[in-house]
């Protein structure tokens, strides 16, 4: 759809010429006020008509409250994130972007996540009948984010770089899905088990068509939503809906003790939210809620990875991981340490490699859009121990 593109008044449009940036180079840009995510007016009207046509929810509070889990997340640890590393390794933070298609990796991130929690709710999709499993990839692929980020840039229907985060759910619905990072030559022309910029802007004015099209279109997110509220944003991490955003808020690249980020200059940026603390005692200590972060730069931040008081949480996964992966409890201990989710010597789990914790104040005002790979908002069971202070 053509039409207006609005970025804050200090960013400036992405330039052609950058692409195929170094880690700095690209954080850099960003720092300068380079436009990886803008607002599409008409996009966000068609976003929402999408929705309102398939008879879902444009708001996610009706949503949630339609579906009996309004509030499910108060006062509680919410990961999420876990069950994305337990079932698809250490598939984060992947590569980095290397040019502004942040908002494809964004899309990517949350969707894995809906997809990833699908996956350990067990119930049958609703199309097929049977339960969704982890696809087969290259253990390279895998370890590179799991699905392609290019596919859905393909469909941003311009040459320069730069998305909303509008556009690019409505692709994700209607156009392009969750595409396996493996060798798709034969199918798509393209070598996705790796992420590149150069296949990322294979197409960029014309989308693909014909048959490239036809193979993109199957693995759809089946709905979305958008989310005006912390308490929204949390109930959806707690029933494992990954959340894409875009704003311009930045932040530290240096963590404090417990993982946590403060709010430092400005980015036109898609990011994607994976976790929420709501415990009470995160509260006082911080003033506020946090909310996980996940960036699209790889390993672009340092500091603690520690999740505070977290013990507690991980005696009660245990047992859902033996019962999950046919373990014992030791091998499911292992299980954890092996995948970088867990500190042996702390006990506490860790967030992933290139988040952070940020307090909710410090997000508010990005536009936040929640993403189902299955019809309507469903209870997941997903075994989470969402554990208030210190038990579970």
């Amino acid at each position: 759809m053509a039409g207006p593109k609005v970025k804050e008044k200090w960013a400036s449009w992405w330039p052609e010429s950058a692409t195929n940036l170094r880690p700095w180079q690209l954080v850099d840009a960003y720092n300068k006020g380079l436009a990886g995510a803008y607002h599409e007016p008409e996009e966000k009207e068609a976003f929402e008509d999408d929705i309102r046509q398939q008879g879902g929810f444009v708001f996610g509070e009706d949503a949630a409250t339609a579906s009996g889990w309004a509030e499910s997340g108060a006062g509680q640890l919410i990961l999420p994130f876990v069950w994305v590393i337990l079932h698809f390794g250490k598939c984060w933070p992947a590569s980095g972007q290397d040019r502004g298609d942040c908002v494809s990796h964004d899309q990517r991130n949350a969707n894995l996540l809906s997809y990833a929690c699908e996956i350990q709710d067990g119930k049958p999709d609703q199309e097929s009948g049977k339960p969704e499993q982890v696809p087969k990839m290259p253990s390279r692929g895998m370890a590179d984010g799991a699905f392609s980020t290019e596919v859905y840039y393909w469909f941003r229907r311009h040459g320069r770089d730069g998305w909303s985060c509008d556009a690019a759910a409505r692709v994700a619905m209607r156009e392009g899905g969750l595409v396996t990072r493996d060798d798709h030559t034969e199918t798509l022309g393209v070598d996705l088990t790796r992420y590149s910029g150069r296949n990322a802007g294979k197409y960029g004015r014309t989308p693909p068509s014909g048959s490239v099209a036809d193979a993109l279109d199957n693995n759809l997110v089946r709905t979305a939503t958008t989310l005006k509220s912390k308490e929204e944003r949390r109930d959806f991490l707690a029933n494992g809906y990954g959340l894409s955003t875009c704003g311009s808020q930045g932040y530290s690249n240096k963590r404090d003790q417990w993982g946590v980020s403060r709010r430092r200059g400005r980015w036109a940026h898609a990011m994607a939210f994976i976790g929420f603390d709501d415990r009470p005692s995160t509260v006082e200590q911080y003033g506020d809620t946090l909310e996980l972060v996940l960036n699209s730069w790889a390993i672009w931040n340092s500091g603690s990875r520690q999740i505070r008081d977290s013990a507690g949480y991980v005696k009660g996964l245990i047992p859902v991981i033996t019962k999950t992966f046919g373990l014992t409890d030791a091998q499911a201990r292992q299980k954890l340490i092996d995948l970088d989710l867990l500190d042996p010597q702390t006990g506490n789990l860790l967030i992933p490699h290139g988040s952070f914790w940020a307090r909710s104040r410090d997000v508010s005002g990005r536009r936040v859009i929640a993403k189902s790979s299955v019809n309507g908002w469903p209870k997941r069971d997903l075994f989470i121990p969402l554990g208030s202070e210190g038990n579970v």
